[in-house]
This record gives C-alpha cells, structure tokens and sequence, in this order.
C-alpha cells in the first residue's frame, strides 16, 4: 500500500464510516487540543482518499481537536483549518473497518455496547465468523458470542449498562432472565430493585428468587432429571404434537438444554422457559429409565390396566436388593409419582419398587406383607438408620483434616468453595467474615466446610455412587472403605494424604457395622424359625377336612410312647 503526507482542509475530512463511537469525550477533546497548540501533532492520522475528500482509517479524536481550535477565535485558529493526514492507498471496506476498528480495541476506547455493534457488524456485513472476529478484536469465540448477546438488551438497560449503572456481568444475568422469561425483558428493572431491597444488590440472587416464581418458568433439579448436554437423537422418540401448538417446532425437535435459547444457568441452577418441553423430556427420559430398570432387574413394570393398586415400598417394605425383590411375585417398577423420590441401589433416579395390593375374590379384602415381612422391613429401616448415622459420625469425626490441611484461611476457603462448587450455604460463613465468630462458631463453620467438601464437590459423589449425603450412602450400600478411598482422592487433589488413622477407623467401623447387622438378621430369622411350628395348625385347619385336623399329631404321640414303652 502507497503512502503518502497531506496537509488536507478539515470540511474534506469525513469519519471511518465504519467509526463505532458515537460521542467524543468533551474533556479527552479539550486535553489533546491543549496538547496539539503545545507540542504539535506527534502522531499523524491515516486516511484513504474517496470521491469528495478523504476518510480516516482512525484518529477521529484528533480531528475533533483541530476543529475545535479552529473554531477557538484564538489568533493561532487559522493555522488549525487543516490537518496533516497519512493518506494511504488501496485500503477496501474490510481493511477500513478491521484498521479502524483494532485502534479503537487498542486504545480502549469503545464502551460494552459499541463493542457488541463493532463485533456484529464485522460477522454480519463482511461474513467473518466468531473465531475470525475473536482473533481481530482480541476474544475467544464464546467471549465473542457472549458479547454480542447484549444487544438483545432492551434500551434502557444498555443505556445503564454503558453509563457505568450495570456491570457487564449483571447485564448477562439479565440476560438470562429475559431468556427463559421474555415477559420480564421490558420490565427488568423489576430485579434490579428487588436486589438492591432484598438481597443486598446481588443482582443473581434476585433473579434466581424471581425465576423460581415465575409462571411457567421450570426451576429443575440436575443431575437428577438429566445431563443439560444431552443430544436430542439420545431422548426416546417423543409424539409429535401438532404444527399450530405454541413451540411446536421446538417441541418436535428439543435441543440439548445447554444449547436451547430457553434454558438459563444462574449460580449453578438451572431454569426452562417452556414448561411443556422440559415436561415431555422428563417424561421421556424417566420412561428410558424405567425401561433400563426393567431389563437389568428383571422385574416387570407396573401396568395399571392389570396390576391395579400399588402401595408405596418405602411405607412398608424394604427395598433389600433386586436378588430378594425378585422373589417376591408381588414387587413390580414405576416412575416415581407423588411419593417422596429415593435412591434405591440398582435403580437409576426417579424410577421406584411399589408392591402390589391383591384382593380375595371373596371379600375383596385388601392382602398386605405378613407380619414377619414386616418384622424385617423394620429391621432393616433401623439398620439403614444406623448406616446412615455411622457414615454421618465417621466424616464428622475426620471433616477438620480438610480443613486443617489445605492451609487457607477459614473466610478464604469458604469463598473459594462458593465460587468453584456452590456447595456451602451463605448462612454458614457469617459469623466467620464480621470477626464476631467464637471459636466454637469457627470449629462448627469448619466443619461444615469440610463437610460441603465431602458430599458436594461438582456431584462427584453423584455420579460415582449415586449420593450426594449420608443417607444416600447408607440407602445404596456404599460401604465406609469405599468413602474413605473416595476422601482419600479428593484429599490428593488438594495436595495432601489423609492420615492412616482415618483409613483405619473406616475399616474398623465398617467391620463393626457389618458385624452387628449379621446377628440382627440372625436374631430375626432364629425368632421366626421357632415360631413356625405354632403357624402349622392354623394352616391344616385352612386346608380342609381331608387333613383330619389332629391326626398326624396324636399318632405322632402314639408312636412317642411305644417307643418309650419299648426302651422301659
């Protein structure tokens, strides 16, 4: 490209028509002009020549502060009529805009939203694409996209956003509000005050809280209902619905919720902007399970049609393993409904045993468990609850080791877990950040920590044993060893090994445990075996007249005795 250096009249200099900044600073003129009759013009303008005059590549702040001292009345105001410019030849409209536009990114001077409109031009008008704009402006291409996103803003938060009112991370939270709540878009504000009134300006926390009541917003629960990231083709096929029902393009065809315009993640929560399609994945999806679960179990699905009434496992039965579930005729599966959803060893989330209520034909009199099922649902209800309470004490009595051993300020170590896993509640740390907290307090808010650490660490326990707390791990027999191999894991990942004594007592706790359960179970099945005899009479009295009830029994004595008789 030529080049050459004009002294050019400032009415035939016109701006980069592809010039994002829309306002010069008044006060950054003034100082460049008081700079310009000083020392002079240290660095010339670039501009291309065009029919009429000339445009400039950039430098447009410079030209601002010539005509500024030419209209000054000052005697000197003459020799400011013109500018000495670089004219360079040769430069299309797309090196006009990226030379223009790099010296404005170079220097600062674009705010968020001219940013936004200099990146969507570039894409739009020349057909680059994110990564070819990221590599111009100096973004990765998310950073590209997500900057984009926030002309979707309504005006009045864009003109916030650039007066410095809203941070450009709170103006993505508003983004994903108006996401899966386009109702809200003109009306955002509204969550801007209820941060400032009720969640002390974080701005997050009150659109969570105003989402969670919005109608027709879902708030779901992952991972239980399904990874966001599943691909559509990996849901069963899903009845169309017809082409007039609202979003029934999106409907037929539902994208994996991480890439759905209706899905918004806030502080690790996750919200849909159409109920009827999280509805129909869910359904979907639980339907997959179930089939799974039939076909790993062998038991058979609940058919409401022939297997009529079905009484809740957990309200009288023990859920004891697919093995003894199988044995019994009366065991079947079925998505969960209204009853509480637990996590049943073998049994993928949400899919749940139920027993089948019989009736006699007779007296339509309802058959439930016997009384020596239920003797053993009760057992192992208790021996579950003392599962459950013996996992919850060994991590209490070992929870400081973390805590202790990362060596991070106790304040420190809590903002770090919040920020990386979400898992601490706020109402813990309290005390801890305004100095006040005693040392019980510090103790108490270390462990809580240290057990945050334990259970929730990005669902990895999840997703290794399919719990996420004490009960989970009793409900699915995860056994202590297991736990404290985990723990030991985790405590690698932060640079350290825990004591051999934490290793020890898991194994001594655990034998314990196991231990005490054998003869419990022993204790019931001996106590059961001695009662039978006593069940034998009613039951021949049960069967009829051709057993001759008493028989059997007074000739058994008769022999005794001749036996007896014959030993005398």
């Amino acid at each position: 490209m030529s080049e050459q250096i004009l002294n050019v009249p400032l009415e035939q200099i016109h701006p980069n028509p592809y010039q994002m900044r829309k306002v010069e600073d008044a006060e950054t003129v003034a100082e460049i002009a008081a700079s310009i009759r000083k020392s002079g013009l240290l660095e010339k303008p670039s501009a291309r020549q065009v029919d009429g005059g000339y445009e400039l590549v950039f430098g447009h702040t410079r030209l601002a502060a010539f005509r500024l001292l030419a209209a000054s009345g000052e005697p000197d105001a003459g020799q400011y009529a013109s500018m000495p410019l670089t004219i360079v030849g040769g430069l299309d409209e797309r090196q006009m805009f990226e030379l223009g536009v790099a010296e404005n990114v170079k220097r600062k001077n674009l705010n968020a939203i001219e940013l936004a409109e200099a990146l969507k031009t570039y894409m739009e008008q020349f057909e680059a694409t994110s990564k070819e704009a990221g590599e111009l402006f100096g973004y990765n291409e998310s950073t590209v996209r997500g900057k984009v996103r926030l002309l979707e803003l309504p005006e009045a938060m864009k003109a916030k956003l650039v007066d410095g009112e809203l941070s450009e991370v709170d103006a993505r939270t508003l983004l994903q509000v108006q996401r899966v709540a386009p109702g809200l878009r003109e009306d955002l504000d509204k969550v801007i005050e209820e941060a400032a009134e009720w969640h002390d300006n974080d701005l997050s926390s009150a659109a969570r809280s105003i989402l969670e009541d919005e109608e027709g917003v879902v708030n779901f629960d992952f991972p239980r209902d399904w990874s966001i990231d599943t691909k559509p083709e990996n849901f069963p096929a899903l009845p169309e619905v017809a082409a007039d029902q609202l979003h029934a393009e999106h409907l037929n065809a539902p994208p994996a919720c991480s890439a759905c315009p209706f899905h918004a993640e806030l502080d690790g929560e996750h919200f849909c902007g159409i109920a009827a399609c999280h509805a129909r994945k869910q359904t979907a999806w639980q339907q997959s399970m179930l089939e799974w679960a039939v076909q790993s179990t062998g038991l058979a699905a609940h058919n409401a049609a022939t297997d009529g009434k079905v009484v809740e496992l957990v309200s009288s039965w023990s859920w004891s393993g697919v093995e003894k579930a199988k044995k019994n005729k009366l065991m079947r599966l079925r998505v969960a409904g209204d009853e509480r959803i637990r996590d049943y060893a073998g049994l993928p989330g949400g899919v749940v045993p139920v027993v089948l209520v019989k009736a006699k034909a007779s007296d339509d009199k309802k058959k439930g468990p016997s009384e020596q099922q239920m003797r053993e649902a009760r057992l192992e209800r208790d021996l579950l609850e003392k599962r459950k309470d013996a996992i919850a004490d060994y991590v209490l009595r070992h929870a400081d080791v973390f805590a202790k051993q990362i060596g991070i300020a106790l304040p420190g170590l809590l903002l770090k877990l919040h920020r990386e896993f979400g898992a601490v509640e706020a109402w813990t740390g309290v005390a801890a950040f305004d100095g006040s907290a005693s040392k019980k307090d510090v103790a108490l808010l270390q462990r809580e920590v240290a057990l945050s650490m334990v259970f929730s660490p990005r669902y990895k326990l999840y997703h290794s044993f399919g719990a996420t707390d004490a009960a989970g791990f009793a409900q699915n027999g995860v056994s202590l060893v297991k736990l404290a191999k985990y723990l030991d894991a985790e405590a690698k990942a932060w640079g350290f090994k825990l004591p051999a004594a934490v290793m020890a007592d898991a194994e001594r706790t655990q034998k314990a445990l196991v231990s005490a359960e054998t003869a419990a179970r022993a204790a019931l099945k001996k106590a059961a075996s001695s009662a039978k005899p006593s069940t034998k009479p009613a039951a021949a009295k049960q069967a009829g007249p051709a057993k001759a009830p008493g028989r059997p029994a007074a000739k058994k004595a008769a022999a005794g005795g001749k036996a007896k008789g014959g030993k005398k």
